[in-house]
Formats: structure tokens, C-alpha cells, sequence
């Protein structure tokens, strides 16, 4: 190889070297030239800061413009820039548009304390269910209140978190309700030992009657019915059995003694009971217990059980 060689191989291997370096600067600037909406080239036209000119040449003013690159709607107000940061309200919908002028769709967004759910056109939900939350008549989340839906004809309680109360018991406001799966308030039902009036609230203490099961119940200060237990009420004692039905017109043997419970449910005390069954009389001493192979004097006259 000659000089002159020598020094022309040198000059073009510098030139592709620079050359190289300036296609690298351009691609890189290329990449952040489409990583943002200013200067980004849309499906049909360009963006030049926030404003789009479309294909025609013309600049989009008071449209929605949707741009493949980002896969998004964007819309552009009157003053022809794009809106961001701000609702927008077209008949009876309402869109939001996000920072950067994204229309924002499937998700939660956050506006002035409260969130606000858009769905997958980009409209705002309302007096809707989304997942187990709930979203008001302007849009907003339910947040620790009460909802009725008139679909499922049944109301549930948004907790704190945003979410409905499902298969729990909640106090709210000095009062008990449950809530089935699904987050349903449950009423007139039992739940386990405890009872849901027509309101959904727990019974406290006191009598319950049972229109299903055509009993009386006694709800005792824990909020449990009473079960195979005494009950003293009003200067009266009452029985309770299994399941706590309440015993009336029958017998129940208990500490050793028969006792009799009369057709309100009363214990029979200091008093006679005639027991159609067998055909028979017997008399009840104080306590309720039933004499039995002893001497009773009643009516000024001896009588022996």
C-alpha cells in the first residue's frame, strides 16, 4: 500500500465513524420525539405541542382525536389544545381526561377527595357496582354509608375501604346487622343463636315470636335465643328447650322433679294443673316442683300426692 492509500483509507474510516454517531443522535432523539404527545406523530396527522394538525392540514378544534401510536383518545377543546386534567361532559356522560390528555378508561381516578370509576368507553360510572364498590348518583365512591339497589331489591353497607360487608357482623350507628355472601343485609332470619328483625338490626333482650317456626324464643343480653335454660321474667319462670323453642302445655323433667309449663308458657306455682292426657290432677309447689307421694293441704282440706 502506497501513502496516498494509506491516508484515503483513514479519511473514509473517520467519515463512517462520524456518520455513525450522527444516525445514533438522530435515532435517540427520534425515540424521545415519539415518547411524548408534543411533537408525536398521530393516526392521522401531527402534534405540534398540544395541539394536532390533521392529515388535511386543518387544526383540530372541539373532537376527539384518537392517535394509534399511544392508543388513546385525547380531545381537543375550542382553544385547539387538548384537554388535561379536567372532566368533560358531552350529553348525559362525563369523561375524564388525564394529565397529558389521555381519556382515561377502565380505572379509578381521583378528582377533589373523591374517586370516580371510568369504564371501558371512557364514561363515568354512576349508581353502579364496580367489583365490590359502589359509585353514587354524581359518580363518586360510596364511602361508610348505606346503599340500596333496587335491582337486587336489598341494601348493603359500604365500609370504609370502599368495599361492601360480606358474611360479618357490623355495628353501625349502636346497632348490629349482618351481611350474607355477596354483601346482601340480612333480615328477618336467624344467624346462628341471634335474630335479624324486617329492619336487618340484631333483637336484643327479650321475647321473640317466630311466625315460621310458631314458637316464642327469648333472646338473652348476649344477643343468643335461651337453650334448655330457665328464664325469669315478670315474677314468672319459663323454659326454654333445645333449639330454644319455649316449652307450653307439656312437661319437663329437670333437677330431679317434673315441672309443668302452662299454655303461655308460664311455670305452673303454687297451684293445680289438670293433665288431660292422663286424666289426672296434680299440684305444683313453690318452685314450680311437682308433689309427689306426700300430703298437700289446699282448700282447707288434706290431700295426698
Amino acid at each position: 500500500m502506497n501513502l496516498g492509500e494509506f491516508w484515503y483509507n483513514k479519511i473514509n474510516k473517520n467519515r463512517g465513524r462520524r456518520l455513525m454517531k450522527k444516525v445514533r443522535f438522530i435515532f435517540l432523539a427520534l425515540l424521545f420525539f415519539l415518547a411524548s404527545p408534543e411533537g408525536a406523530m398521530a393516526s392521522d396527522g401531527t402534534w405540534q405541542g398540544k395541539q394536532y394538525l390533521k392529515e388535511d392540514g386543518s387544526q383540530a378544534a372541539n373532537e376527539w382525536v384518537f392517535d394509534t401510536h399511544y392508543q388513546s383518545w385525547f380531545y381537543i377543546k375550542a382553544d385547539a389544545n387538548y384537554a388535561e386534567n379536567e372532566w368533560l361532559k358531552q350529553g348525559d356522560d362525563y369523561f375524564y381526561l388525564k394529565s397529558g390528555g389521555y381519556m382515561a378508561k377502565s380505572e379509578w381516578v381521583e378528582d377533589k377527595g373523591a374517586f370516580y370509576y371510568l369504564d371501558q368507553d371512557g364514561k363515568m360510572k354512576r349508581n353502579a357496582w364496580v367489583g365490590t364498590s359502589y359509585v353514587g348518583a354524581i359518580g363518586a365512591k360510596v364511602i361508610e354509608d348505606w346503599v340500596y339497589d333496587s335491582q337486587y331489591d336489598a341494601w348493603f353497607y359500604i365500609k370504609a375501604d370502599g368495599q361492601h360487608a360480606e358474611k360479618e357482623w357490623l355495628q353501625i350507628k349502636g346497632k348490629d346487622y349482618y351481611f350474607k355472601s355477596g354483601g346482601y343485609l340480612l333480615t328477618s332470619q336467624w344467624i346462628n343463636q341471634a335474630y335479624v328483625n324486617a329492619s336487618g338490626v340484631k333483637v336484643q333482650q327479650g321475647w321473640l315470636f317466630d311466625k315460621q317456626y310458631q314458637s316464642w324464643f327469648y333472646i338473652k343480653e348476649n344477643g343468643n335465643y335461651a337453650d334448655k335454660e330457665w328464664i325469669f321474667e315478670n315474677g314468672h319462670y319459663y323454659y326454654l328447650k333445645s333449639g330454644g323453642y319455649m316449652a307450653a302445655n307439656e312437661w319437663i323433667w329437670d333437677k330431679e322433679s317434673w315441672f309443668y309449663l302452662k299454655f303461655d308458657g308460664k311455670m305452673a306455682e303454687k297451684e293445680w294443673v289438670y293433665d288431660s292426657h292422663s286424666q289426672a290432677w296434680y299440684y305444683f309447689k313453690s318452685g314450680g316442683y311437682m308433689t309427689a307421694n306426700e300430703w298437700i293441704w289446699d282448700k282447707e282440706s288434706w290431700f295426698y300426692l
